[in-house]
């Protein structure tokens, strides 16, 4: 069966993600926490950056939708706000990113 460039583009669109996902933990102290949480969970490296891609996703789906940029001040607030558990992880993973 050969591949169609529609199933070849979603492979790019993966591999994005991927490396989005991979490329935001050193600079995003919640998407670092969320990422060693699931790895705590068992997962292994890729199916966490799977499942931080998707918050990703989510958080761009939303800040295109609503015609905003995206502030990592008001994401951590509106975590906050919606009682998210990775905000219960985010004094762990700053104090590990000071020392």
């Amino acid at each position: 069966m050969k591949s169609s460039k529609a199933t070849a583009a979603f492979g790019y669109l993966r591999a994005t993600v991927h490396l989005w996902a991979d490329l935001s933990r050193p600079y995003c102290v919640w998407a670092e926490a969320y990422y060693q949480q699931k790895r705590k969970q068992g997962m292994g490296h890729a199916a966490a950056l799977r499942c931080l891609g998707q918050r990703w996703l989510n958080i761009l789906w939303t800040i295109w939708q609503k015609n905003v940029a995206y502030d990592e001040a008001t994401h951590t607030r509106n975590q906050v706000k919606h009682g998210s558990w990775v905000v219960r992880h985010l004094s762990k993973s700053e104090a590990s990113v000071v020392t």
